[in-house]
């Protein structure tokens, strides 16, 4: 699970880099729409898949907090890499 969390990760963070220099390059004043629809997709994507390992494959409350804490920290890890390095 942890290798498809952080192939998850690493899967949206080269969508950021990618698209904000394919926005960039071709549309700049879509910059802010850009950035909420994948802020919108980053959020969806990890939710849905932190609610499906907690309520499919999770087998203990302790287990299901331990996963919530690692994407939690990867998630931030995620905003602030992505953040330096577009801005």
């Amino acid at each position: 699970m942890i290798f498809v969390s952080v192939l998850l990760f690493v899967m949206l963070g080269i969508a950021w880099v990618k698209g904000y220099d394919f926005v960039m390059k071709h549309a700049p004043k879509a910059l802010p729409r850009f950035y909420f629809l994948l802020a919108l997709i980053r959020v969806l994507l990890i939710a849905t898949w932190t609610a499906c390992y907690v309520m499919l494959i999770s087998q203990s409350a302790g287990e299901s907090k331990s996963f919530v804490v690692m994407i939690l920290i990867m998630y931030a890890a995620m905003m602030a890499t992505t953040l330096m390095i577009r801005h």
